[in-house]
């Protein structure tokens, strides 16, 4: 989406700077930046699925996966990555632009997830008024999630844990 937007403002741009004898360079910075917002859009709809093309361990089945947002319990930003719940545990990959900031994976086992829930966004933070899904932990923890569909991520994860008995169903 940024790509394309970048892409048509780079065409506005080079467009307005370079007179008619440069038409030649308009033309092809105009491919380019046409090629380079494919490319992003490519790169965003293959990263819709990427949970599907996690490794496992060899015993291992998925159950659920999301392409995903965590919120780390210090706050901040959404870190954008890959959930991927498996019948041992729930495990959180950053994406490559969270990985250049530093993000770490993230491993839950399967036992210690005790609720699923979604939950108002906290007052405090930018994004007001819209809501994330929680998983609590046993001990008190939780993992926060970040998606546009916070209720059809909720309500996907909880199904998977409750087929495996994990949650009781309320």
């Amino acid at each position: 989406m940024y790509g394309l937007t970048g892409g048509l403002a780079l065409t506005v741009l080079v467009t307005d700077i370079v007179t008619s004898e440069g038409l030649r360079v308009t033309r092809v910075l105009t491919v380019m930046a046409y090629a380079l917002a494919l490319v992003v859009l490519g790169t965003q709809f293959r990263t819709a699925d990427s949970w599907r093309r996690v490794p496992l361990a060899p015993e291992e089945r998925r159950l659920w996966g999301a392409a995903a947002a965590q919120v780390l319990p210090t706050g901040g930003a959404g870190h954008e990555g890959t959930f991927v719940l498996t019948d041992r545990q729930l495990r959180f990959l950053p994406g490559v632009v969270a990985r250049l900031r530093g993000t770490r994976t993230g491993s839950w086992p399967i036992g210690s997830l005790a609720a699923v829930r979604v939950t108002p966004v906290d007052e405090r933070r930018r994004r007001r008024g819209g809501r994330w899904v929680t998983v609590d932990l046993d001990g008190g923890g939780a993992v926060t999630i970040l998606t546009p569909e916070p209720h059809l991520v909720a309500d996907e994860l909880f199904d998977a844990l409750h087929a495996r008995g994990l949650l009781p169903r309320t």
